[in-house]
């Protein structure tokens, strides 16, 4: 027989087979241990998506109702700029025929643009640069108009200068086609928002 450190070498078999037996026993619960905390750190993670989801999902909402707010928005200002551009016209028609040959029946003061006529050319220019100019243009035409009649009309009856009503005729009259042509791009946007098209 052979002895080694006082055991047999079965004896030492036997031990080696139970420290084998102890060492997979205590490598099993290392393994549940690190399985438990990997799962536990898996629905963590998973709990985390989840919730990043969820605020991915309400900022998507959020901008999708500030978009259609916006849009909302800016169809409120386009009818809003149409309905004052077309009292506007209006307005710039009854003063210049009254200009022509009947600024003796004319109302003591004229007002032919809006006092928010700047959101008008705003709007012009989210449309285009080229109508924001036309509206920009014809708005400086009309207000030169404006306070040549206003000027006209505060002078004594006996002291005005006949000569002004005719050139206010001619700023109006030149004014009346691009006011015209204005009136009709904005309410080609307008209906854009109706028919839901883009220009």
């Amino acid at each position: 027989m052979h002895f080694f450190l006082g055991l047999k070498l079965e004896e030492w078999a036997a031990v080696a087979t139970i420290a084998n037996g102890l060492l997979v026993s205590v490598l099993i619960i290392i393994n549940i241990l690190y399985l438990r905390s990997a799962d536990r750190q898996a629905n963590a993670a998973l709990a985390q998506a989840v919730q990043s989801q969820r605020q991915a999902d309400a900022a998507i909402e959020s901008l999708k109702i500030l978009k259609e707010k916006s849009i909302y928005e800016d169809e409120q200002q386009i009818i809003r700029a149409c309905d004052l551009l077309q009292a506007s016209q209006r307005e710039v028609l009854r003063w210049r025929d009254l200009m022509k040959d009947k600024w003796g029946m004319a109302p003591s003061s004229a007002k032919l643009l809006p006092d928010d006529w700047s959101m008008i050319v705003y709007q012009a220019g989210k449309i285009s640069v080229d109508l924001s100019k036309r509206v920009t243009s014809v708005g400086s035409q009309i207000a030169e108009a404006n306070d040549k009649i206003n000027g006209f009309l505060v002078i004594d009856p006996r002291y005005r200068d006949a000569r002004v009503p005719p050139m206010a005729y001619r700023l109006l009259d030149e004014a009346v086609p691009h006011l015209n042509g204005i009136v009709i791009d904005f309410e080609a946007r307008r209906q854009c928002f109706y028919t839901g098209t883009k220009t």
